[in-house]
This record gives C-alpha cells, structure tokens and sequence, in this order.
C-alpha cells in the first residue's frame, strides 16, 4: 500500500484525526483497513465496519462487523466518534448514510468524513487508468456505483440538516515520489476497489502488461502532490 502522505504529513494528518474521534470510534467503510490502522495507531480504538471483509492489515485491539452504511447495527447516540474515508461516493443512498452516522453519534461526538482525494496525475494517472481499462475488458469490473455527490458542500449542508455542527476541518498536504511499478501494485493489490466475488488471479499479469505498454521506467519515481480534505462536524 503506498503511503496516504509523505511521514511528517502523515503524522499530523492522523493525529488530528484521532485527537478529533477520541478514544473510541466507528469507521464506516474500513476496506483495507490500511487508514483506520493508522488512526488505531495513535490510541484510537476501532470497530470496522464494511458489507464484505477485505481487511489487508491486522489491527490490535479493533472488532470488525459486516454492515451496510445504510443501515448501522448500533442503538442511537452510541458512538463516540465516526470516521469515513473515500466511501460516500461509493453508496448509492449516501443521505441515509449521513442519517445514520447522524443518529448513532453520541453527544459530543465528531464525525470526520472525507470524500477523498486523487491518488495519482499525470502520468502515473493515464498508467493506473490503462490497468483498470484492462481489468474491465477482461471480465474484472471496479465497483461501478458512482453517488450523486457533487463535492463537501453539498455533504456539508446535509449534516447541518441532520442536526450536526460543522467545526474547522482537517487539510494536510504532501508531495510523495512514486514509482510506477508501486503504481501497478497498488492498483493490483488493494482488494475493496473491486467488485465482490470476482476472480482476481488475473490481475497481476494484466499490471504486468499495462506497466511493460507504457513505456515508463518503471523503477524511476515521480513526485506526486497530495492534499487530504476531511470535514468534521460534531453531534451537540
């Protein structure tokens, strides 16, 4: 997994974020696992939950429960802290999950939600995008639900209607050196970017082929500029 931000960055991205949760938290759509293990790391105590296991990294002290977004398995003002990253866009019914997060935060507790941010440009874009082009022509399609979200703001004004309170958000930047090979990897390796139930032996030739098509060096790196964007609202 390439890292998120480069190491100082890091630091004070996912203290601020745990500083934010407190010493207890949900994370809603934990994937991986890779950002809530950072966030653990610093003296969070997790529960993930997702629709489907795709945890890739051990997490002391976390519990994990399949659950829909939409529909949370937890009694209302519950949880002391809320954390979603690169999810939102990924649900469909988006607003029922802002309701949701809404009726199990506690009073006092912090939602911090982030709707992402680009992994890659320019180059390393075009070699990441020609590898899911490759995937989907043979048989392996991304998850393909695309939320009718048009950025913060819109996020932002339905929180408020849900009651919660916008505090000062969370903005840390960074400029990492990437090498396409780490891109194909990456791309190749992070299993929640796929389809459930699929077959993804293929996958690593298929990297193989799209890395050896690009006519990159493949060991050279090429600096990449990072921001991560988090809102953080507070339940009154």
């Amino acid at each position: 997994m390439i890292a998120v931000l480069p190491d100082e960055a890091a630091e004070q991205l996912f203290g601020r974020l745990a500083a934010c949760l407190g010493p207890s938290a949900l994370d809603i759509g934990s994937g991986s696992g890779y950002l809530a293990a950072e966030i653990a790391a610093r003296g969070v105590r997790l529960e993930l939950t997702d629709v489907e296991d795709w945890r890739q990294v051990e997490i002391p002290g976390s519990t994990f429960t399949v659950a829909s977004a939409t529909a949370l398995p937890h009694a209302s003002g519950s949880v002391g802290g809320v954390h979603i990253a690169r999810v939102l866009f990924h649900i469909a019914e988006w607003r029922t999950a802002l309701a949701e997060v809404a009726r199990v935060l506690a009073p006092g507790g912090r939602l911090c939600l982030s709707l992402g941010w680009p992994l890659y440009t320019g180059a390393l874009r075009e070699l990441s995008n020609s590898f899911y082009d490759r995937a989907e022509t043979a048989g392996l399609p991304r998850d393909d639900v695309r939320a009718d979200i048009e950025g913060p703001d819109q996020v932002a004004k339905e929180l408020v209607a849900l009651g919660l309170v916008g505090e000062e958000p969370i903005e840390v930047s960074g400029s990492l050196a990437i090498t396409p090979r780490e891109v194909v990897a990456d791309c190749v390796a992070v299993a929640d970017r796929w389809r459930a139930g699929q077959d993804r032996t293929l996958l690593p030739a298929l990297g193989e082929q799209a890395l050896a098509d690009s006519a990159l060096p493949a060991d050279t790196p090429v600096s990449q500029e990072r921001t991560v964007h988090y809102l953080v609202f507070r339940r009154p």
